[in-house]
């Protein structure tokens, strides 16, 4: 076969040109090797992976989607949509009397990314533990903790969900708090348990499994792929708890797993509607930095195609205190042109709004409203999908928002009460940036 378009004198060809070829391939042929090629059952590999002397290297052989899952963030060929969640593996839970279960949620993306209806799914008879993930975006994480997973038990109980048997602060990819997830697994587990991951896309389940795997005796060459491109896991991923020795707690007789199952899709995820070279523009890859605004009534804030909020009535000027990993743009609002949603002069917020496709912005039904004395502590905030988050203080008076979201859905904000950070704002010592 002739190679269409490559002219080289190698033996090895770059990843370019074998796609190109694969491209030309019978489609028959196309889809064995474009398509996921993770076996279901059994997914330890080798990864390559750079030990401490920097010096050893181990590999493992990477099908084409989890190469460029890995190290471009999007798939050759995107996964079926009927494959993300395999609804067989929930059926079958839902029947079995033993397992724990691992609910994963990501912190920075909260209440947003917490499966609602996780006893509907998996059933109301098995102990569950929170594991809040990406805890690294916070600021001052170590110091916020107690007071965080205070917040998350409140807000978790305003939303009617069930008592969790604990709730871990983690990051999986700093390695933040495993060793306190590792104790609740092994309080928890009895011998014939099995354990299941469970979260929807994007959360970070499959990170969280890697950062256990990392505490293994063979944790240079255990790990499982993993993404910022929802779906990534499409089949069950089982790991035997043999792996982990004892470290999980003891086994009995029969095989036992870690099953990190599919992510749940929730097309409230604001997530869903951006195409995957955008992950890495709107996902925070640090700690956010805490941007503070003194807004008068009559201006507006864009979060880029995330959100718009016009402050219509205020007393005094208030403070929003913006958490995001997109810079905000705030301009008056009588200025806002009419023929456009999103106005902005920043390049980032730009590329994000030339190829996002979500819809246009448009109101809300009903003013986010408040009533305060002027405290500095911030008195609620507001969640954006995907976006992250806006704290609101020094409210004296009364206080009127109008709020813009993806189509006008409801489903996209969130006023949370009281805020996660309310103190991230004091009048000693904070940059004001003043409109």
């Amino acid at each position: 076969m002739s190679r269409p378009g490559i002219q080289t004198t190698s033996k090895q060809l770059s990843e370019r040109d074998a796609e190109l070829l694969v491209r030309h391939l019978d489609a028959d042929v196309q889809s064995l090797l474009l398509n996921d090629a993770i076996p279901r059952n059994s997914e330890i590999r080798n990864l390559s992976d750079e030990t401490d002397s920097a010096t050893t290297r181990v590999s493992r052989t990477l099908c084409l989607r989890c190469h460029n899952l890995l190290h471009q963030n999007h798939e050759i060929a995107p996964a079926q949509s009927n494959l993300i969640t395999d609804h067989q593996i929930f059926a079958k839970m839902r029947k079995e009397q033993n397992g724990i279960v691992l609910l994963v949620v990501d912190i920075y993306d909260f209440p947003f990314s917490l499966v609602r209806n996780v006893q509907q799914i998996i059933g109301s008879h098995r102990p569950i533990v929170l594991v809040v993930n990406k805890v690294d975006v916070l600021p001052n994480p170590d110091r916020h903790s107690a007071r965080v997973q205070k917040w998350v038990r409140e807000q978790c109980k305003q939303l009617g969900l069930p008592t969790f048997k604990n709730i871990c602060l983690v990051s999986a990819k700093k390695g933040y708090g495993i060793f306190e997830l590792i104790n609740t697994i092994r309080e928890l587990r009895d011998a014939k348990d099995d354990i299941y991951m469970v979260g929807y896309t994007n959360v970070g389940k499959s990170q969280v499994l890697n950062a256990l795997l990392n505490k293994t005796k063979e944790s240079s060459h255990l790990k499982v792929t993993s993404s910022k491109v929802p779906g990534t896991t499409i089949g069950k991923i089982s790991v035997p708890l043999s792996v982990f020795e004892n470290l999980l707690g003891p086994v009995d007789d029969k095989p036992r797993d870690i099953i990190d199952t599919p992510g749940i899709v929730n097309q409230q995820q604001a997530i869903h509607f951006l195409r995957p070279e955008l992950l890495d523009t709107i996902l925070p890859k640090q700690r956010v930095k805490p941007l503070n605004y003194r807004l008068p009534e009559g201006k507006t804030i864009f979060l880029g195609p995330f959100a718009r909020i016009d402050v219509v009535e205020a007393e005094k000027p208030i403070i929003a205190t913006v958490c995001s990993a997109i810079s905000p743009h705030i301009v008056t609002t009588c200025k806002i042109s009419t023929d456009t949603s999103h106005p902005t002069h920043d390049p980032k917020t730009l590329n994000i709004l030339n190829v996002a496709q979500l819809p246009t912005l448009q109101p809300l039904p009903n003013y986010i409203q408040a009533h305060g004395d002027g405290s500095p502590v911030a008195q609620f905030d507001l969640a954006l999908s995907g976006a992250g988050w806006i704290g609101f203080a020094g409210i004296a008076g009364k206080l009127k928002l109008t709020v813009w979201s993806p189509g006008g859905d409801e489903g996209l904000v969130w006023k949370r009460e009281p805020a996660l950070l309310p103190f991230e704002f004091s009048a000693k010592g904070k940059k004001l940036t003043k409109l």
